[in-house]
């Protein structure tokens, strides 16, 4: 999750194992629009590095370092960070790391590195927005 404004405002990308589909998601006003999306399953037995990357109104999903969705709103100018899982029974999240770069991607170092390795750095804030496993 990107731009994170409040529970009804920001953008995520989504990536669903049951439906076979990559999204880049615009949550505006508790309203969900897909701007980018494909089909594309994902193997639950290995681990993937997901990067959610915003450049002014430019969103671009990359896996493993290789972008496979792009997508450009101006909806969210700006907002925090998180992680979020969804009718999963097992997900971990491990190294996040936030950066703020230019236009040519190239980051001047981490604003935020998390390793999620015993007492957290940073003060997390854990949000249970669902009903069912949520």
């Amino acid at each position: 999750v990107v731009r994170y404004r409040g529970p009804g405002d920001y953008y995520r990308f989504h990536w669903d194992a049951e439906r076979s589909v990559r999204r880049i998601t615009r949550v505006l006003g508790g309203v969900a629009t897909v701007l980018a999306q494909d089909s594309v399953p994902y193997d639950a037995l290995r681990w993937y590095r997901l990067e959610l990357v915003a450049q002014g109104t430019l969103l671009r999903a990359l896996v493993d370092g290789r972008e496979v969705l792009r997508a450009t709103d101006a909806a969210h100018a700006q907002g925090r960070i998180g992680c979020t899982t969804w009718a999963n029974s097992l997900t971990a999240f491990d190294d996040l790391i936030v950066r703020v770069g230019d236009a040519t991607g190239a980051p001047p170092g981490p604003l935020l590195e998390e390793r999620f390795e015993g007492a957290f750095s940073v003060p997390w804030v854990f949000v249970d927005d669902g009903t069912v496993e949520g």
